[in-house]
């Protein structure tokens, strides 16, 4: 998906510069405002305009939630790992050279 729009839209940026902006994030905010917006003006009979900031509130408040507890800890895993594999490609490169 963020290839497709980044194409479309001449975007470049990876994903560990934006983190907010990764496929996930976007996904749960629109998941949990669309599900939070509909059982908000189905079930209570709130008018549209309170319905969709509750949601929004909602939709903030798990996005944010799914971000520093889910996304962040995964990107600095998978920088960390990356590291740690450069490290052992050049401790290999360098054990060649001595025989």
């Amino acid at each position: 998906m963020s290839a497709v729009f980044g194409g479309l839209f001449g975007l470049d940026f990876h994903a560990g510069e934006l983190p907010y902006l990764s496929p996930t994030i976007i996904a749960a905010f629109l998941t949990v405002f669309g599900g939070i917006g509909y059982i908000l003006l189905h079930t209570t009979g709130l008018p549209v305009l309170p319905a969709a900031g509750l949601s929004l509130l909602a939709a903030l408040a798990v996005s944010c939630t799914v971000l520093f507890l889910v996304v962040i800890p995964l990107y600095a895993a998978q920088k960390g790992q990356a590291l740690s594999a450069k490290k052992d490609d050049r401790m290999r490169s360098q054990s060649r050279h001595l025989y």
